[in-house]
């Protein structure tokens, strides 16, 4: 009896799963079909969305324009009402119906033709299929945390892969797969077609390493090169000081001549076009000083860059803060924002995890939400300086808005240890926002970490 009252209250907590299952049969009608089996439900109508967001873009694309024939059955197969709705949405059944099942189609050659960016549309093409995964695959509202499964068909004969499950050999016509929710599956891509091949996972990495080492390589001869232009820049220097020599010299020829005009004009005249011709050197040769300056300063840069590219302290807490904030982009898709920064800072929610928060600013650094600390909203933190002066959020701003996303590194008061120590903040744009996710890089898993309840005297950030 107990027994099965756990196994009750285990089945209650564990959201039922979700079954997707995509078909492409012929590669010359460029039409994928997609069948979503759903767990069984009480009564009540359903709404199908098809997302607009682009994963890690910052705009939208309409792919429910490509859907067609969306139908709905219970389960014993009978036909459901199907009528579209607001937006990318189609309304299934009536009130008082059970939606076991959703079919609908896919033109991806269509989508190809009307997408203008390559990088934001599936292709179908005799004899190879590539799929993004939020192009063609829709949810059911209320269903976007469920577990899912996905089961894909192609021509028996075609190689098939998925990322949420590379495996090798390739398996031939059939896969199947698993993903943690709507949005992992949303963010997977799906490839096949008679020519398919992967390489192995450590070639990819030694053909990676040896890119890492021709960059390092790179920088370092870029810093030669600034080395010798400032050897050059002193060797000019030195030209031009002994040009000044050879005006005045000059000068005295001149002086000399003059007591002597009535035979020495010609002279006086080839002088001074010599005055000339070494005063048009002189101004080359500080051109060229202020060209190898400015060479070196680029140089400089690039090298700095190029080193702190590479974050190798605290991988495993660097992945999950990685994580954390793809999965808040992930929520923010297909949303009222407001909603969604709720959702951030709703204590006992799916995004405060111990020291593990978000909190999300515009391109302008206004606080829009705060896991920590929400009374922060609205508040300009541009200006923030960290504990040595530094203005760590205009560094956020800045290369959110030249690479889209990265880490900033800075010192700031530890809540737990008390104590001033370095931290590192991951954060990705999306749209007009940037979403952020911090940890302090001194590890100090041994002891409890614990969000203290904000008020006046907490700091704006943790």
């Amino acid at each position: 009896m107990l027994a099965a009252i756990v196994l009750s209250l285990a089945q209650s907590v564990t959201p039922a799963e979700v079954s997707y299952a995509l078909t492409y049969r012929d590669s010359r009608a460029g039409l994928v079909s997609v069948r979503i089996d759903l767990p069984p439900a009480s009564r009540g109508s359903r709404i199908l969305v098809i997302p607009r967001a682009i994963p890690m873009g910052y705009g939208e694309q309409p792919f429910d324009r490509f859907v067609s024939s969306v139908s709905a059955s219970s389960s014993d197969g009978s036909r459901l009402a199907v009528e579209s709705a607001e937006g990318p949405r189609w309304l299934l059944g009536a009130p008082d119906s059970i939606v076991a099942r959703i079919e609908y189609e896919v033109d991806i050659a269509r989508m190809e033709q009307e997408v203008l960016a390559a990088s934001d549309t599936s292709k179908a093409r005799p004899g190879y299929l590539s799929l993004l995964g939020y192009s063609v695959l829709g949810y059911v509202e209320g269903l976007e945390e469920s577990p899912v499964r996905l089961d894909l068909e192609v021509p028996e004969t075609w190689p098939l892969l998925t990322t949420l499950a590379p495996r090798l050999p390739l398996p031939l016509g059939r896969d199947s797969a698993s993903a943690e929710n709507f949005y992992a599956l949303a963010d997977s891509q799906i490839v096949a077609g008679p020519e398919l091949e992967v390489r192995a996972l450590a070639q990819r990495s030694a053909e990676a390493a040896k890119q890492v080492k021709g960059l390092i390589g790179e920088s370092m001869e870029g810093v030669i090169d600034g080395s010798r232009l400032v050897d050059e820049a002193a060797e000019t220097i030195a030209h031009v000081a002994q040009s000044v020599k050879g005006v005045a010299q000059l000068i005295g020829e001149i002086a000399a001549a003059s007591g002597e005009q009535s035979t020495g004009v010609d002279e006086i005249n080839r002088a001074l076009a010599q005055l000339e011709r070494v005063t048009q050197q002189n101004a080359a040769l500080v051109e060229q000083a202020a060209a190898a300056a400015l060479a070196f300063e680029e140089e400089a840069a690039n090298l700095t860059r190029a080193v702190g590219a590479f974050k190798t302290d605290r991988g495993e807490a660097r992945e999950r803060a990685i994580a954390f904030v793809k999965k808040g982009i992930a929520h923010l898709r297909g949303r009222d924002r407001e909603a969604a920064f709720a959702d951030f800072e709703r204590r006992g929610g799916n995004f405060i995890d111990g020291d593990y928060y978000l909190w999300v600013c515009d391109v302008n650094g206004i606080v829009r939400c705060n896991g920590s600390n929400p009374k922060s909203r609205n508040q300009n933190h541009a200006d923030l300086k960290d504990a040595d002066g530094k203005l760590f959020i205009r560094e956020v701003l800045r290369i959110a808005g030249e690479r889209g996303k990265g880490w900033v590194d800075y010192q700031w008061r530890n809540p737990l240890s008390k104590q001033v120590e370095p931290k590192s903040t991951y954060f990705e744009r999306t749209e007009d926002l940037i979403v952020l996710c911090g940890i302090y890089r001194i590890d100090n898993a041994s002891a409890p970490r614990v969000l203290p309840a904000p008020h006046h005297a907490t700091p704006l950030l943790r």
